[in-house]
This record gives C-alpha cells, sequence and structure tokens, in this order.
C-alpha cells in the first residue's frame, strides 16, 4: 500500500486544511511540536483503512463541538489506484465507500459500498491491501506508545501476528475442510455399518420364514373353503333384504300419505270455520246498517266544514305575514331611535369627561413644564463642569511633565555626584581633578538642588491627587445630572400628550349643547309614538283585511273534534258496504269446501287400510331376512379371514424376496465401507497436516530463522555488535516434557537479560530491529507488497549517538520501501531527512506543508 493523498474534515486536531500530497515522497519527516496533530494524521489513515485507530470510540476522533467527521484516502495497491471514503456523525450514523481509478475516464468509476454494506466495504479493502489492522501495526506502523507491541507480546499472540504474515489462515481453512469432510464420511460409515447389521440379521431369518411359509398356505386353503361354504349358504336368503326394504319404503310412503290426509282435513276444516265466523260477522254487520249510515254522514258534514275553514286560513297566511313584517318593521324604527338615544348619551358623557380631563390635565402641564425648566439649568450646569475638567485635566498635565523633567534633573545630579565622589574626580565644569574643599563645595551644592527637586516634585504629586479628586468629583456631579436629564425626554412626551389633551377637550366642549338638543328631540318622539306614521296606516289596513276573511277558530276547533269522534264511520261504512256485496260468495264459497271435507275423509281411510296390509308383510319378511343376516355375516367374517391369511402369505414372500435382494446388496456395501475407511485415514492424515502442529509449524519454524538473522544483522548496525536476540520455539517444562512457544531471548556484552532490564534507548532499538524485520519479512512472505513504512515513536529515548544508529539504519532500509515517514518533534533531527511534512497548530485547526 502506498499513500497518495489525504484529505481531513473535522478529524481530532484537523477541521478542514488542504489535502495532503504524498506522490515522490520517499524519506520524508513528519515533523512539528507537541500535540499539533503529527501522529493524528497516521490514525486517520488506519481509521479509514480498517476504522481502527488509537481513541477508545469513534467520538473521540471528531473535533470537538462538530457534529461529524470524514477522512477520505487514496493510494496505490498492487499497480491499480483505489480511494477509501469513510465518514461518522456523532448520533453513529456512519458510511463508507470503495472506489477504483478508471484509466480510459480518468476518474474514479467504479464506487463500492455505502451505509448499508459496511461490512462488505471493509471485507473488500482487506482482501486488496492483504493486511487486516492488528497485523499492519505489528510490522509496518510502528505506532506511538506500541513499538514494543510484538516484543512485550504473549508467545501465543507472537505465534499468531506471524501466523497472519505468512497467511496461514489458508491452512486453517483447509483443515476445516478437511473436518467437515472427515465428518461426513464418518456419518457415512455409520449408515453403512448400521445398514449392514440390520441386512446380516435378516438374513438369518431366512429358515424360520421359509416354515412360516408352509404354514400360511395350509392356513389360506383352510380359509378359502370355509369362505366358499358360507356363499353358497348365503345364496339361498338372497333378496330377503331387498324385498323388507321395499315393503319399508311402501309402508313409509303410505304413512306420508296418510299423515297428508290429516294434514289437508285439519286445513280445510280451519278454512270452514275462519270463513263460517267472517259470514256471521258479515250477517251482524248488515243489522246496524241505518246506525252506520247516520254517523257516516254525521261525519262527511263536519269533514266540509273543516275544508272550509282550512281554506280561510289558508286565504288569512299572506295579509298575516305582510302585519307580521309590518310589526317587525315598527319595531326596527323603534329601536333605531333607541340607538341615537343612547349614541347622543354617550357622546354627551364622553364630551363632558374630556372636558373634566382637560381641565386637569391643564394644571398636570404646568407642573411639568416647571420640572423641564429645572432639568435645563441642570443641563447648563453640565457645561460648566465639564470645562472645569478640562481646566483640571490640563493643570495635572502640566504638573506630571514638570515632575519628568525634576526627575531627570535628580538623575542627572545624581551622576554628579557619583562622578565627584569617585577617586579620581574630574569638575564637571572645567574637567580640572578636584581637590576637597572643591569637592564639598560641590558635593553641597548638588545635594541641596536634589533636595529641592525632591521638594518641589511631591508637592506637584499632592496637587496632582487633589485635581484627580476634583476631577472625581466633577465626572460624579455630571453622572448625577446625566441620570437626572434622562427623564427629561419622558416628561417632554408627557407634556406633548397632555397639551393634546386639552386641545381635544377644547374642540368636545362645543358640540355639548347640540347633541343635547337632538336627545331630548329624539326622547319626545319615542314617548309620543309620533314615529313611522306611514307603516301606522298600513298596519291599520291589513288588520281590516283580516277581519274580512270570516276565518273563526272555534267552529274550526269543533268541526275537528267531530271529525275525530266520528273518526271509524268511514271504515265502517266501507266494511258495510263489502259485506253485503260478499255475504253470497263466502256462503257458495262454504258448500264447496264441506264437499272437498268428505272427499278427503274417504281418501284417509282407504290409505290407513293400504298401511295395515304392508305392515302384515313385513312381520313376515323381518322373520326372513334375520337369517339372512347371520349368514351374510358369516360370509363377510370369512372373506376377511381368507384375505388376512393371503397377506401374511404375502409379507413372508416378500420378506424372502427382500432377502434375497440385500444379499446381493450386502456385498456391495462392504466393499463401499472398505473405500471409505481407506479415504477416512487418508483424510485423517491430511487433518494431521493441516493443523497448527503439522504444516504450519513447518513453515513458522523454518520462517523464524530467517526472521532472526534479519533482526539481528539491523540490530548489530545500531549497536556495534554489542547486542543479539534469538527466538525460542520450544520451552522444556518442569514435568521434563517440550512444549511450543515463541520467546525471545536478548543479550548483550554483559549476557543475557530480560527485556524489562534494558534501558529504554536499547529497548527501543531492539523494538525497532524486529519490526523492521518484521516488515521486510511481510514483504517477501506475505504476498503483500509493503511499500510504506512509518515510524512514530522512540528517538527521543536515545542519545546522540543512538539517534545517528537509527538515522543511519533508516537509510540504509529506504531501498527496500517506497516510502519511509518518520514522525519527530526533535528539531535537529528534522534536516537529516530530504523530505519534510510540517504540522502547524492554529486557531481554527492543525493545518499540514508539504515541503
Amino acid at each position: 500500500m502506498l499513500p497518495i493523498r489525504l484529505e481531513l474534515r473535522n478529524f481530532l486536531a484537523y477541521r478542514s486544511p488542504a489535502p495532503i500530497l504524498f506522490e515522490g515522497l520517499h524519506l520524508a519527516c513528519l515533523s512539528g511540536p507537541n500535540g499539533a496533530g503529527k501522529s493524528s494524521l497516521l490514525d486517520a489513515i488506519t481509521w479509514v483503512l480498517w476504522g481502527h485507530a488509537r481513541a477508545r470510540t469513534d467520538e473521540e476522533l471528531i473535533h470537538i463541538g462538530q457534529d461529524e467527521m470524514s477522512v477520505a484516502f487514496e493510494f496505490e495497491q498492487d499497480g491499480l489506484r483505489y480511494r477509501v471514503q469513510r465518514e461518522r456523525h456523532r448520533n453513529g450514523r456512519g458510511t463508507l465507500y470503495l472506489s477504483r481509478w478508471d484509466e480510459d475516464e480518468g476518474k474514479y468509476a467504479e464506487t463500492i459500498g455505502g451505509t448499508n454494506n459496511r461490512t462488505q466495504t471493509q471485507e473488500q479493502i482487506t482482501r486488496i491491501l492483504r493486511l487486516d489492522y492488528e497485523t499492519f501495526i505489528h510490522s509496518a506502523f510502528v505506532q506511538q506508545g506500541k513499538a514494543d507491541a510484538f516484543t512485550t507480546a504473549r508467545p501465543a499472540q507472537r505465534k499468531e501476528t506471524l501466523a497472519k504474515i505468512l497467511r496461514l489462515s489458508e491452512w486453517e481453512s483447509r483443515e476445516a475442510r478437511v473436518k467437515e469432510q472427515l465428518a461426513d464420511l464418518t456419518s457415512q460409515l455409520n449408515v453403512l455399518e448400521a445398514l449392514i447389521q440390520a441386512d446380516e440379521s435378516q438374513e438369518a431369518e431366512q429358515a424360520p420364514l421359509e416354515e412360516k411359509k408352509a404354514k400360511a398356505l395350509i392356513e389360506l386353503d383352510a380359509a378359502r373353503q370355509a369362505r366358499e361354504e358360507a356363499e353358497a349358504q348365503f345364496d339361498e336368503v338372497a333378496g330377503a333384504q331387498e324385498a323388507l326394504s321395499r315393503a319399508r319404503e311402501q309402508v313409509a310412503a303410505a304413512a306420508h300419505r296418510v299423515q297428508g290426509g290429516r294434514d289437508e282435513l285439519a286445513r280445510i276444516e280451519a278454512v270452514i270455520a275462519a270463513k263460517a265466523a267472517r259470514r256471521d260477522a258479515f250477517q251482524e254487520m248488515l243489522v246496524e246498517r241505518e246506525t252506520i249510515e247516520a254517523d257516516y254522514a254525521r261525519y262527511q258534514q263536519a269533514r266540509r266544514t273543516l275544508d272550509d275553514q282550512a281554506d280561510r286560513l289558508k286565504r288569512l297566511t299572506a295579509p298575516q305575514i305582510r302585519l307580521n313584517r309590518l310589526h317587525r318593521d315598527l319595531d326596527k324604527a323603534r329601536a333605531a331611535l333607541l340607538q341615537d338615544v343612547k349614541v347622543y348619551a354617550e357622546r354627551i358623557a364622553r364630551a363632558e369627561a374630556e372636558a373634566a380631563n382637560g381641565k386637569k390635565a391643564a394644571g398636570e402641564l404646568v407642573a411639568i413644564d416647571a420640572r423641564i425648566a429645572v432639568l435645563d439649568r441642570r443641563s447648563d450646569e453640565v457645561e460648566s463642569l465639564r470645562e472645569q475638567i478640562a481646566t483640571l485635566a490640563a493643570e495635572s498635565t502640566r504638573l506630571s511633565a514638570r515632575n519628568d523633567e525634576l526627575a531627570r534633573e535628580r538623575a542627572r545630579l545624581r551622576d554628579r555626584l557619583r562622578l565627584i565622589r569617585s577617586a579620581e574626580a574630574i569638575c564637571p565644569v572645567c574637567y580640572q581633578p578636584l581637590g576637597d574643599e572643591h569637592r564639598a563645595a560641590l558635593e553641597g551644592e548638588y545635594t541641596a538642588e536634589g533636595l529641592a527637586c525632591k521638594t518641589e516634585s511631591e508637592t506637584n504629586e499632592t496637587q496632582i491627587q487633589a485635581i484627580q479628586v476634583s476631577i472625581g468629583d466633577c465626572q460624579r456631579q455630571i453622572d448625577q445630572i446625566a441620570a437626572e436629564l434622562r427623564h427629561r425626554e419622558g416628561l417632554q412626551k408627557q407634556a406633548g400628550k397632555l397639551t393634546q389633551q386639552i386641545d381635544r377637550a377644547a374642540s368636545t366642549e362645543a358640540g355639548i349643547a347640540a347633541d343635547r338638543e337632538s336627545l331630548n328631540r329624539v326622547r319626545a318622539e319615542l314617548d309620543g309614538e309620533r314615529f313611522a306614521a306611514e307603516l301606522r296606516i298600513e298596519i291599520a289596513n291589513v288588520e281590516a283585511e283580516i277581519a274580512a276573511i270570516g276565518y273563526d277558530l272555534e267552529v274550526s276547533d269543533a268541526a275537528a273534534d267531530l271529525c275525530r269522534q266520528l273518526s271509524e264511520a268511514e271504515d265502517l261504512k266501507r266494511d258495510l258496504d263489502n259485506a253485503a256485496q260478499m255475504l253470497p260468495e263466502l256462503e257458495a264459497e262454504l258448500a264447496e269446501l264441506e264437499t272437498q271435507h268428505t272427499r278427503r275423509r274417504a281418501e284417509l281411510e282407504h290409505d290407513l287400510a293400504d298401511t295395515a296390509r304392508l305392515e302384515a308383510e313385513i312381520a313376515a319378511l323381518e322373520a326372513r331376512s334375520a337369517d339372512h343376516r347371520t349368514r351374510l355375516d358369516r360370509r363377510n367374517k370369512l372373506r376377511v379371514e381368507e384375505r388376512g391369511a393371503q397377506d401374511r402369505l404375502n409379507h413372508i414372500e416378500q420378506a424372502l424376496i427382500a432377502i434375497a435382494n440385500s444379499r446381493e446388496h450386502m456385498v456391495q456395501m462392504r466393499a463401499r465401507r472398505e473405500d471409505l475407511r481407506a479415504e477416512k485415514s487418508m483424510r485423517e492424515d491430511l487433518r494431521e497436516a493441516f493443523s497448527k502442529n503439522g504444516v504450519p509449524a513447518m513453515i513458522i519454524d523454518s520462517a523464524i530463522p530467517e526472521l532472526e538473522h534479519a533482526t539481528n544483522r539491523l540490530l548489530s548496525r545500531m549497536t556495534d555488535g554489542r547486542m543479539h536476540v534469538r527466538f525460542d520455539t520450544q520451552r522444556e517444562n518442569k514435568s521434563g516434557t517440550v512444549s511450543e512457544t515463541f520467546d525471545i531471548r536478548i543479550s548483550d556484552e554483559l549476557g543475557e537479560r530480560d527485556y524489562e532490564l534494558y534501558s529504554g534507548g536499547e529497548g527501543f532499538r531492539i523494538n525497532f530491529a524486529l519490526r523492521i524485520a518484521l516488515s521486510q519479512f511481510l514483504a517477501r512472505r506475505a504476498g503483500a507488497r509493503l511499500q510504506t513504512l512509518v515510524i512514530d515513536e522512540g528517538f527521543g529515548s536515545q542519545d546522540g549517538v543512538g539517534r545517528e544508529r537509527l538515522v543511519e539504519a533508516i537509510n540504509a532500509i529506504s531501498g527496500d520501501f517506497d516510502l519511509i515517514l518518520v514522525v519527530t518533534h526533535i528539531e535537529e533531527l528534522r534536516d537529516q531527512f530530504p523530505e519534510h511534512i510540517e504540522v502547524r497548530k492554529t486557531d481554527h485547526g492543525s493545518l499540514v506543508t508539504v515541503r
């Protein structure tokens, strides 16, 4: 895997730096201060390729304050160019994409992966690289804090890492397939053994079966003879059952006819009774003819009166509707006048209230104008105080400048005093050597001048402090007045509102008299009912029209009551007419029904005689049928016994045929069993060869000397031959037995010691040599061309000589890799490498520069 391009967004210390280009780099130093994000670039590569980094969770990799991150990485593998992009959100959502470069189209055309199939995409990436994360960090990536990962690992973990490098998992797959084949062969052998045993036990049963067959033939012949005799006896009584069935069917039919005759007689008798009752009712109704017809005449008169009143009521509807409408219009006119009364009263009340408020506002306006005048005078005081502050500040500045001059004068005098007090003092005026008297005079003069400067400076400082106090007092007064003046704008707004209120009161007071006059006029119209004269005339006309129609509610109610009392008269009259018409027809129907009743009774008596005759015949047939049933049961039983004897004979004969067939099949199964045993023995040999103790163990045993030699060659170069490592693959137990292991033995000129007893610098050299040897070994043996080596550890633990040796070792192996990337924060090492990737930290995230 050879890096080409790395793009980061919100990953650890990086926000959105420019893409990092690795093309053209061979031996490069990744440098920058601690915490700038050097190792984060390597975390980004392992995270985007395998989803693993040094952080415990993916959320820890997201830049602080951001909700999502992404890394895109382009690399070359086996002559092909790929791009992997992985994204992750704090809510757990993530995507993974794998694309391959299309030379013809000049872009990444084929995309595999996405949100829903990240697992399949990850497996595809691992297959392309032919490396997983654990193998990468144990070989090609000397990761910060994990340089000793292989050295300090348990022997089993070392062997597992070496097995991944050697791709020994293929042997595990082969072993698993052979185990499956062995399980299948064992299952087949078990089935064959069971079948062979079953056939052998079946063959032993042939002789007893022959004896059972002879006995079964005798039993079958006896059952056949008994069955033939029973059939001859049954034929003698054949037909009795059918005759009995026919006789029973005839009896049933006769009984059905009898029941039908009885039902028909009952129905005719019920109809005769109903019609006779109806005939009697008609005859009774004809007796009441005069009463019914009189009630019917009274009912008809009442209906005519009711219809006449209904017609008058119908003609009354239109005038009544007009009258109702006119009354509603009169009510509306009254309501309109009442509304006018309300409006005038409210307007008068509001005008009187506004007049009262205007008088109150006039008084408040006077008080507010007085307060505004006071604030205007206070505003003039602010200007005076500001002029006073300016004057005081100017005086303070003058005094501070004077004190600066006095301080310089005192320093000059102190210099002159030091000059004249020296052993070879020179007069600062005439530049002649000073005598003791002259020196004393000058010293007194300079001392007096210094005291005068000091006194004046102290006086000035006192005045400056007093001025500052005065300025503070003035400023506090200004602040106090400013606080008061902040109310001035509110007072002006309040004065404006009061002025508007006074103006409104003056304008509304003039309209009060007109509103009062209008109110009195409207109230007079309401009290005297002098409004809507035309409506009142129209109402009187409509009321006269209604009276002329002549509708009488009492006459209408009396006619309705009489109709309700005689409500049955119309029905009784209709029934009376119907009875007079239907009585002759009803008497003719009764005569016909009596004739039908006589005929149906004669037919019923004939059917009863047939039923008695057939029942006598059935009694004779039942006696004969009883013997028929006995003989039929015996015949059927013997037929079943004959079939059972035949079935037993067939079963025995089939068993004998099966024994003959199984004898030939058993020969074939025994031959197949021998073939399976031979194949199973061969598969067991293969399982042993494919297991960890077989071919993989031989491969590891042959690879370990090569790895040991490469490690010692590099370690010797870095330590001048002082240090040496040895890999032991077997260990003698306390019991005297030998077990498999992968121990690392380290020795120097002092002898063999544990890894923990070496210094940090020595330990790193051991780890570095072993890791480089693993990387080269991986490139040669694992089938994955290891083009990149990353070293993110160790230089800080080395002294000057150790660093030089490590740099020499890196240069010595540079030809074995297309890209070696060395990570360090030590400035003096940076210039020992020809190419640089510099990382610097900014307020907007870390940035990367390739030089």
